[in-house]
């Protein structure tokens, strides 16, 4: 009978870790299209900074000596 009872938390020990490792499985595929889609936005959002950085560089280079000179005329 302490056998028996034995056994029987063994089983059920069994499966309780088999839910948990599928729950694990699931948490984990979970955080790997978490991980995919922030490395999407933050190469997207490196796009950004790039493109604002080329608008000022272009910005100071052209419109601004053009706008310095304008007040300076007047």
């Amino acid at each position: 009978e302490k056998y028996e009872d034995v056994a029987g938390q063994i089983d059920r020990i069994g499966l309780e870790l088999d839910r948990h490792k599928d729950i694990l499985r699931r948490d984990i595929a979970v955080l790997d299209d978490l991980h995919e889609q922030t490395k999407d936005s933050i190469l997207n959002l490196d796009a950004y900074v790039q493109a604002g950085k080329k608008f000022v560089d272009d910005y100071r280079a052209n419109e601004l000596p053009k706008l310095k000179a304008a007040a300076e005329a007047k």
